[in-house]
């Protein structure tokens, strides 16, 4: 948000204002910033300051935050505390990580007083320690198709950062505010630049564009193989059923109704179409294991999916038999037998 052109006194005093005056607006709850706003995430090297520890340094992810980050975009905090006015530029390095990192480096204990060595061995890495004063909940910050992996959080006090994007948690449209936003923060200073007003359910849309896309191409490879299906069908119906002409013909002339002979042979089709949906379904589940990472908010094992999928199946292939049985039982069966 703030220019090169700014010191950093300067651009600190400037940001702490514009919250400020952000946070006074109509309708915001909180207000936060972050240098890697949400989809876009940076990284570094941390070293788990462990005595007796073999491990190296490893690259992770990481985040330089401002005041109520977390409170502002939803993360629970599970142990320890957030940030605070007392983490300041000459207090002591702080940081907190998520769970993730929390489990890995330091299992079966707290990972609240453990200490970090941050920056070292990365390319232009500012190497420092610091203490670990929370714990947050596991969350995706850069694709939300990839698993959570493990995150560091860095106070914008003891670390700035020039260019920053500013968070808001809104009790009214984002769009209804993007205005009285613009305006407050540009009547700041004539050199302050603002740049997109986006609300964070389009960021996500846009995220999803490739998803989507890909979702919908085997949507469509789906519904044409679900027609395909039906054609081949009908067809082997079709056949069947005239293979049994004779039959139904017999079946009729001893007193059979049209309605016992349309039920025998659907009877035997649904039992056919139950035994290619058992194979299916088992195939089914074993493929979306596979999508589990492309799957949100809904189960792998879904019921009302897999039982939504069988009845569709079921209907298409009762509708793809139905039509030729119905045809078969139509016909006289004296013609029938006088034809055969």
């Amino acid at each position: 948000m703030a220019e090169p052109q700014f010191t950093e006194l300067a651009a600190k005093n400037l940001l702490d204002r514009a919250l400020e005056r952000v946070r006074a607006i109509p309708g915001v709850q909180s207000a936060t910033v972050s240098y890697a706003s949400p989809f876009i995430s940076s990284s570094d090297c941390i070293l788990p300051l462990i005595k007796n520890g073999e491990l190296r340094n490893q690259t992770v992810g990481e985040n330089i935050v401002g005041a109520n980050y977390f409170a502002t975009l939803g993360v629970s905090l599970l142990a320890g505390r957030d940030f605070s006015l007392l983490d300041g530029g000459n207090a002591p390095r702080v940081v907190v990580v998520n769970d993730i990192l929390s489990h890995r480096y330091f299992p079966g204990q707290t990972a609240i007083g453990k200490r970090l060595r941050v920056g070292c061995a990365c390319e232009n890495g500012k190497c420092y320690d610091a203490e670990i004063i929370g714990v947050v909940k596991n969350a995706k910050y850069a694709n939300l198709d990839q698993p959570a992996e493990p995150y560091v959080f860095v106070p914008i006090a003891q670390h700035f950062a020039r260019y920053v994007s500013l968070l808001i948690r809104t009790q009214v449209e984002p769009a209804e505010l993007a205005p009285n936003l613009r305006r407050n923060l540009l009547g700041l200073d004539s050199r302050l630049q603002v740049y997109d007003v986006d609300a964070l359910s389009d960021q996500i849309d846009h995220s999803f564009w490739l998803l989507r896309w890909e979702t919908s191409l085997i949507g469509g490879f789906g519904g044409l193989a679900l027609v395909l299906a039906a054609v081949g069908l009908y067809g082997i119906v079709s056949t069947s059923v005239t293979q049994r002409t004779k039959e139904i013909g017999i079946r009729m002339a001893l007193g059979a109704r049209r309605e016992d002979v349309l039920q025998l042979i659907l009877a035997s089709v649904l039992g056919l179409t139950l035994t290619g949906v058992a194979f299916g379904l088992g195939g089914a589940f074993l493929i979306t294991r596979l999508l589990q990472g492309h799957l949100y908010g809904l189960n792998p094992a879904d019921p009302i999916t897999f039982a939504a999928s069988v009845l569709l199946w079921a209907v298409v292939a009762l509708i793809a038999s139905y039509i030729p049985v119905r045809r078969a039982t139509r016909v006289d069966p004296t013609v029938i037998l006088r034809y055969e």
